[in-house]
């Protein structure tokens, strides 16, 4: 039987029917966008579907700058909302890894697929009829999928950290006050932007000055029409992570140890030290001079906030904030100590729901893998 005609199989006893296909097409970066990944998927795809007169395909959905590890996503999410509302009934990719870059990723969208009510199909790999057979194929081809991925990213970071340690900035978004000198470029570094420039030198002059709190920092700097680098409007949350990011102090650290929450926290080995290389500092191009930087930093420790609420039970109590509290100490800036921590102190914290849900990850290609046992079953 012909791939990506196991819906019309259904129907052995009578006239062929047609199946309506979605196409799934997906990029990385935000860089490649207007780039050729989008349209090699879209002609693979189509030249796929011209091959199966009983295929009609009726919707493309895209994302671009979404990582392949991550299990939502825009285009994808409303995909999901096609099928459940009967307008598709199969979705193609051009190859496997557009569905995502990890085995986890990969059956997270294939069973988000058929619990929607469709069937995923792959243009470059046919994965098969339904049954036992399609579930280790999908198993063989992830891991396949998964180890290309691995040694991509071990090249990747290998990159980035030979950039860091040459005082080229290896990636994300610029820290505020500067720009992407040759963004995308070979060498690319950091450069003062002019305009947010004058914001880090306003932040400062009121900070000297003897402004009483973040709340009335904010307030003086939005009359003030200055703004965020998005054009929002400052508030004592987004002025805490500015005031503790390396513009203020005249350099950033690549590969943080005192940063393991969130989604861009540093790998770690399993002696706490980085996954992928040493901790490196990276000197910005000055905006203050060296006694401002000083004053400032000497200033803002004290820096209290009586507008910042916490939330602790089912209220919200207000409490007096300190800056120093979440002002990063002169010994995790100099790197010394972070590495010599004990090593659980360097683990990321991770919820029982997450820990169990990469235990079912983890489980079921195994469960996949065991034919016979299946079958028994």
């Amino acid at each position: 039987m012909k791939q990506g005609t196991a819906e019309c199989a259904k129907n052995k006893g009578g006239p062929a029917e047609t199946v309506d296909a979605a196409a799934y097409m997906r990029v990385s970066t935000t860089e490649q966008r207007g780039r050729y990944g989008i349209p090699a998927q879209a002609l693979g795809i189509k030249a796929f579907v011209e091959q199966r007169p009983l295929l009609r395909l009726v919707e493309c959905r895209e994302d671009i700058g979404e990582s392949g590890s991550t299990y939502s996503r825009p285009g994808f999410d409303a995909l999901l909302d096609d099928i459940s509302a009967g307008h598709v009934k199969l979705v193609l990719v051009h190859r496997l890894d557009r569905l995502g870059r990890t085995e986890a990723a990969i059956w997270c969208c294939v069973w988000q697929v058929e619990d929607a009510g469709g069937q995923v199909e792959c243009c470059t790999e046919s994965l098969g009829e339904p049954g036992i057979e399609r579930w280790l194929t999908i198993d063989r081809l992830a891991q396949a999928v998964e180890t290309d991925y691995r040694r991509i990213l071990t090249r990747t970071q290998a990159g980035r950290q030979l950039k860091a340690v040459d005082g080229g900035w290896p990636g994300g978004p610029a820290p505020y006050g500067y720009r992407i000198s040759g963004k995308g470029a070979f060498g690319s570094t950091l450069e003062v932007d002019p305009a947010e420039a004058r914001v880090v030198r306003l932040v400062v002059d009121l900070v000297i000055g003897g402004v009483r709190g973040l709340t009335e920092l904010a307030n003086e700097l939005n009359k003030r029409g200055a703004l965020t680098r998005t054009g929002r409007c400052w508030t004592p949350a987004n002025l805490v992570h500015r005031l503790k990011s390396g513009t203020f102090h005249g350099e950033v650290v690549f590969r943080r140890l005192d940063r393991q929450w969130g989604d861009h926290c540093t790998r770690l080995s399993s002696d706490g030290r980085p996954l992928h290389g040493d901790s490196v500092v990276i000197p910005l191009p000055s905006i203050l001079t060296t006694d401002r930087l000083r004053a400032f930093q000497g200033t803002a420790c004290g820096l209290t906030s009586s507008s910042c609420s916490t939330r602790r039970g089912r209220g919200r109590r207000s409490s007096a904030t300190t800056l120093s509290r979440h002002w990063p100490s002169a010994q995790a800036w100099t790197l010394k100590g972070w590495a010599d921590r004990p090593r659980e102190v360097s683990r990321t914290r991770r919820c029982p729901e997450v820990v169990d849900g990469c235990r079912v990850w983890r489980r079921e290609p195994r469960l996949c893998r065991n034919a016979a046992g299946l079958r028994g079953r």
